[in-house]
C-alpha cells in the first residue's frame, strides 16, 4: 500500500512538472498567432476589384482596335499647337467609340487616343513624340550652330502614358518610361478637361 502511494505521488509530481513545461510554450505560440496581422479583408478585395475592371477595360478596348468598318469618321480641325492639329472621331453606328488627336508642334508631336464604351470614357492613351531637333533643323542650321545633327523623326524620343478610367474616376495610370516628367503631371482633372472639350467640339 505504501509502494502504490509513493508510486502515485510520483506520478503526480511528474505530470505537474510536464504541465508546468508545456503551458508557457503553449500559451506563447498563442501570443505569437495573435500578433500576426490578418490580411485586410477591405483592402484585397478593393485590390481584386480593381483589378478586375482594368481587365474589363482592356477587353473592351481589344473589342474597339479591332473594328474596321466604322458607320462615320468625323474631323475637326485643332489650333491648340503652333503647327496645328486635328481630331478624328470613330462612330459604330450612332456612338463614338474612339478619339484619335494629333498635334504638332515645332520640337514634339503628340497623339492622344480615347476610348468610350457606351458613352462612357473607359481609356486614354496618350504618345508624345521629343523630337531630337526642331523641324527646321537642316544641315544649313547645324552648320551656323557648330551642331552635329539634323532633324530626324526617327530619332525622337518617345514616352506613352496609359490611363484607366471607370465611372468618369481615373482608376490606374502607368507611364512609360516612368521617370519622364513631360506627361507625368497630366492627371485626372486635365485628361477629363481636355475630353470635355473634345466632346462639346462635336456639337458645334
Amino acid at each position: 500500500m505504501r509502494f502504490l502511494i509513493i508510486l502515485l505521488s510520483t506520478f503526480l509530481i511528474w505530470s505537474c512538472h510536464t504541465d508546468s513545461n508545456e503551458t508557457p510554450q503553449k500559451k506563447g505560440k498563442d501570443r505569437l498567432v495573435e500578433l500576426v496581422p490578418e490580411p485586410d479583408k477591405e483592402l484585397r478585395l478593393e485590390a481584386e476589384k480593381k483589378e478586375q475592371q482594368i481587365q474589363n477595360i482592356r477587353e473592351k478596348f481589344n473589342q474597339i482596335i479591332q473594328i474596321k468598318d466604322w458607320t462615320k469618321i468625323e474631323t475637326k480641325e485643332l489650333l491648340e499647337s503652333t503647327e496645328g492639329g486635328e481630331a478624328n472621331y470613330y462612330y459604330q453606328g450612332d456612338q463614338i467609340k474612339k478619339i484619335v488627336v494629333r498635334y504638332f508642334g515645332e520640337t514634339f508631336r503628340q497623339i492622344q487616343e480615347y476610348y468610350l464604351d457606351n458613352d462612357e470614357l473607359i481609356f486614354v492613351y496618350h504618345k508624345f513624340y521629343r523630337y531630337n531637333r526642331p523641324i527646321t533643323w537642316d544641315s544649313l542650321a547645324m552648320k551656323e550652330n557648330n551642331d552635329d545633327q539634323v532633324f530626324d523623326f526617327d530619332k525622337s524620343e518617345i514616352i506613352e502614358k496609359r490611363s484607366y478610367f471607370n465611372k468618369k474616376k481615373m482608376i490606374q495610370q502607368l507611364n512609360q518610361p516612368i521617370t519622364d516628367t513631360t506627361l507625368s503631371q497630366y492627371n485626372e482633372g486635365e485628361i477629363l478637361n481636355d475630353y470635355n472639350k473634345l466632346m462639346q467640339l462635336i456639337t458645334q
